[in-house]
């Protein structure tokens, strides 16, 4: 599962649980901090930042690797998506993505229209990437993966008999594919920055189109994860706190080391911050 994978599955419960705010309210950002491991040892760092005012949404991200991965891959991302919920749905606006892989640099640009993606902008383009252009009916009612994870808000935020149950489209740009999720159930967590309880979900990446013909990382015939969210702020609902799969290579955790929003803050924010 490639690192651009696992930082979905991250996000998704973020903002999937983050109530809008009313329509009097200034508007609200939190944000959050991750590390990345990788066999026991930090392999990157991931720093979200939310903001909400009345039915709007806007979603930024950056992510590194560190350490010795870092001298191999040398990744830099980031990331920012706008969007809008009308009608009791998410309506996306705009998703750029700017990375740095192996000293190449890439980039995608998409513009959304009422069915889905209208102007989508990639470098490099399907034919000089090693994978192929995903067709155009496949992006009708596709949302990019940061305004998925907003759609997601309902199942995530659900009774425990259906929390996380759901199926989300997607379209990065690059790849289609569905994010599917159920809920396992209640859980207690005993970890350096958090502790208490918490609820673990499941969710597995599901391909359909535009996947690298020659992967990085070895490639499973399944891609999932556990993933355990915990309210932290009443404004602030169902945070991830920690994540966990297996790339093939090794066993992947990603836990929460700093948390800051309306009412809270939790852990150490990093040097700078």
């Amino acid at each position: 599962m490639r690192l651009s994978i696992l930082i979905i599955f991250l996000i998704w419960p973020t903002l999937a649980n983050v109530a809008l705010a009313k329509s009097d309210s200034p508007p609200q950002l939190l944000t959050l901090n991750y590390q990345i491991f990788v066999g026991g040892f930090e392999t990157g760092l991931l720093a979200l930042v939310i903001s909400r005012h009345k039915t709007e949404y806007v979603m930024t991200s950056q992510v590194r690797s560190t350490g010795l991965i870092d001298a191999i891959i040398g990744f830099r991302s980031k990331a920012r998506t706008t969007g809008d919920v009308k009608q009791d749905a998410v309506w996306p606006s705009s998703h750029a993505a700017d990375n740095l892989w192996m000293g190449d640099e890439r980039y995608v640009r998409i513009n959304y229209g009422t069915r889905g993606p209208k102007q989508v902008e990639v470098e490099p383009p399907p034919e000089d990437d090693d994978r192929k252009a995903v067709p155009s009916e496949m992006l009708v009612g596709t949302m990019d993966a940061l305004s998925a994870s907003f759609a997601m808000s309902r199942q995530a935020s659900q009774a425990n008999g259906t929390r996380c149950s759901g199926m989300v489209p997607v379209f990065d740009g690059r790849r289609r594919y569905n994010i599917v999720s159920r809920g396992l159930g209640p859980d207690t967590l005993n970890g350096r920055v958090f502790n208490g309880e918490a609820y673990k979900c499941e969710v597995d990446l599901v391909r359909i189109a535009g996947h690298s013909e020659s992967p990085w990382l070895p490639r499973q015939e399944n891609e999932s994860g556990d993933i355990w969210y915990a309210e932290l702020s009443k404004d602030w609902l169902h945070i991830p706190v920690r994540f966990e799969t297996d790339i093939g290579m090794g066993s992947v955790v990603i836990h929460l080391t700093h948390a800051a929003g309306s009412g809270f803050k939790l852990g150490q924010a990093p040097a700078g911050d």
